[in-house]
């Protein structure tokens, strides 16, 4: 009488046969460690992927500016002189300016209308993808900045937008960020922003933009041991009556 042994058995086949999803790690959004330079993503404004001893993936960081290509406003520093690419920061406030290259309304991007502090200008990268189960998203992040209120009210911000939803990333340092994506299509942006003024310059640096499964809760781990021990025993007392 032959007896299959239990490793035979995928864990994959017996998650199924108890109808619980294996958590699906998703290929990063394209480019995440920016090697290729900026390819995959939609650049609004001012941008370059520059190679930098700080890159915690790859040698490359995808940095965004608000400096202009062809004003003074990082006096003393010639006009353009911090400007990343050659291109201009886009308008903030105005039709067809930075929030309608995110996909947002006319004004979401100023700090405190209520107090006057609005956004004068800003440049963002952006990327579009889609995640078939819940999924964590990481990213690394630096803050330059030449405002010196640059991530306090009335200076100048730097954001991730996370499907339509706008975190503020703090003021001028480094830092990592995590966010639980459910399955589904997501928009992806970084940006910063010029707020009062479009003197002293700011830049946000990304890198290591990428995804992973989430982790199960202890509790998770216990039901599915129980349910592959239930569905190995299953498999042996079939395997004795024939």
């Amino acid at each position: 009488m032959f007896i299959p042994r239990l490793p035979e058995l995928r864990p994959a086949a017996l998650l199924l046969a108890l109808g619980l999803a294996l958590p699906a790690v998703q290929a990063a959004p394209i480019n995440g460690s920016f090697e290729a330079g900026l390819n995959g993503w939609t650049v609004l404004g001012d941008a370059a992927a520059l190679a930098s001893p700080q890159a915690t993936e790859g040698s490359r960081i995808a940095w965004i500016g608000t400096a202009s290509a062809s004003l003074v406003d990082d006096a003393p520093q010639a006009a353009g002189a911090l400007n990343l690419s050659g291109q201009e920061p886009l308008a903030v406030g105005q039709p067809g300016g930075l929030e309608a290259g995110l996909g947002l309304m006319l004004g979401a991007l100023d700090p405190d209308p209520a107090l006057f502090i609005f956004a004068i200008e800003g440049s963002a990268l952006l990327q579009d993808f889609v995640t078939l189960a819940p999924t964590v998203l990481h990213f690394d992040w630096w803050i330059d900045s030449a405002d010196p209120l640059a991530g306090q009210a009335g200076g100048d911000q730097a954001f991730v937008l996370i499907d339509g939803v706008l975190s503020p990333l703090g003021g001028p340092g480094s830092g990592s960020f995590s966010a639980l994506l459910g399955a589904g299509s997501h928009r992806l942006a970084f940006g910063v922003i010029d707020v009062a003024d479009a003197l002293g310059s700011t830049r946000l640096g990304i890198d290591a933009v990428h995804l992973t499964a989430p982790v199960p809760e202890p509790k998770n781990w216990a039901l599915m041991a129980a349910g592959l021990a239930a569905v190995g025993f299953t498999v042996q007392r079939r395997s004795h009556r024939r």
